[in-house]
């Protein structure tokens, strides 16, 4: 949940720094068409569009006006922004992609939707998202959340067969898809309500971990459960068809209130299935319990109507289980 320090080790600052400027502004300064302004009023600006299809011919000129309005964002002596990202032809293999396949954003009527029903929830807040691509295919961090503003990375939401990505693993591949956008960008945007604590055993992992899935479902409701654990749906399946047993088998070897960390990242982790230790894992997704985390807040929500926003905040785990009345 704590990814705005990570994030920030694991993404080129410099890149994204100019993607924050280049949003803001066309960086030709005369025209502005990819800057889009629909659904509740949520914009969506188009960095990589604005940026690599600057006219050759006046770029010198409008990287200069770009740095006399926003000076803070060209830092970097290092970086000849021409060359090594303008003219870089591994980035234009990328925008080259990314304009076949996410030109016109699908599932952008999503992430509209998604809006509309966040100003529902908070009517007084606002982000705007503003996408850029860049050279790395670094999957842990897709869409990062920073004041008021949502980066998404869409040369990470090409389609889980792209060549880019053969270097991943199946499972990993699978979540490359741009119908993961706008779940992603909304679970990214989660972690904004969320009151950060720390997680001393499973049960607490569990329920802190499946918040950001709550609230995705919140926004774009009726969105799979396969979908918010970003696994095949066979698999998913097969979750909901043992959830008793699951369920039975953690309480019964007392798997919900240990603290051991290798017991917590087998049932949350990103990874190709559960830890269970039994010849039956290979069936099951990886975060089966951030899954059944998930189930406990439906539960608890049901049996108290309580609001998005209390649910997001309480963080004592043990009475939200209790007063779930969770019994698979």
């Amino acid at each position: 949940m704590n990814n705005k320090n990570r994030t920030a080790k694991n993404i080129s600052v410099f890149f994204i720094l100019i993607t924050i400027v280049f949003s803001h502004m066309s960086c030709n300064l005369t025209t502005n068409n990819d800057i889009i302004d629909q659904g509740c009023g949520l914009v969506i600006n188009r960095f990589e569009k604005d940026f690599f299809t600057i006219d050759d011919a006046k770029f010198d000129l409008d990287v200069i006006n770009c740095k006399e309005r926003y000076p803070n964002f060209f830092m970097d002596p290092k970086k000849d922004i021409k060359t090594d990202l303008f003219l870089n032809d591994s980035l234009r293999t990328v925008f080259d992609s990314v304009m076949l396949i996410n030109s016109s954003m699908p599932s952008v009527d999503k992430l509209y939707e998604g809006f509309c029903n966040y100003k529902d929830y908070f009517p007084k807040d606002t982000f705007s998202i503003i996408t850029y691509i860049d050279h790395d295919f670094d999957y842990r961090y897709p869409v990062v959340y920073a004041k008021e503003k949502l980066f998404v990375a869409l040369h990470m939401f090409l389609g889980h067969n792209h060549s880019f990505y053969h270097f991943l693993p199946d499972y990993i591949r699978f979540m490359q898809d741009t119908t993961f956008f706008p779940i992603t960008t909304f679970a990214t945007l989660a972690g904004k309500h969320i009151t950060p604590t720390p997680t001393n055993n499973l049960l607490e992992a569990m329920i802190f971990s499946a918040k950001p899935l709550f609230f995705v479902e919140k926004m774009l409701p009726g969105v799979d459960d396969y979908k918010l654990l970003r696994c095949y749906s066979e698999k998913m399946d097969w979750c909901k068809n043992n959830e008793k047993l699951i369920w039975e088998y953690m309480v019964e070897n007392e798997y919900l209130f240990s603290s051991n960390s290798e017991l917590i990242d087998g049932f949350i982790s990103l990874a190709p299935f559960s830890s269970f230790g039994l010849e039956i894992d290979t069936n099951s997704p990886g975060g089966v319990g951030t899954w059944l985390g998930l189930q406990i807040l439906r539960s608890y929500e049901k049996a108290h109507k309580v609001s998005l926003l209390e649910v997001l905040r309480d963080n004592d785990y043990i009475d939200i289980l209790n007063k779930s009345g969770y019994r698979p």
